[in-house]
């Protein structure tokens, strides 16, 4: 019963993730760590934008550190960007 429930839950996550697209490490600027990940709808334009920057200041954290954060934006019709 619980090799099912990981099934289901796994079917589902991939399900979700095949709802977004993702482009990852988009340069915004000159140094190598100026780059951010963009999850949005399959029909973005036009949509709004949520920017999303990490915990830990400037020197240290992970703009992928955002757990479901993308998911439960880009269901609702936002554009997540984490930087």
């Amino acid at each position: 019963m619980r090799y099912l429930a990981h099934l289901l839950a796994a079917f589902v996550l991939l399900s979700a993730a095949q709802a977004q697209e993702v482009k990852r490490d988009l340069r915004y600027g000159e140094h190598e760590r100026q780059v951010l990940d963009v999850y949005a709808p399959p029909d973005a334009k036009g949509r709004p934008v949520v920017f999303w920057i990490h915990g830990g200041g400037w020197q240290t954290g992970d703009k992928g550190d955002v757990q479901h954060k993308p998911q439960a934006f880009t269901e609702r019709g936002f554009v997540f960007v984490s930087t």
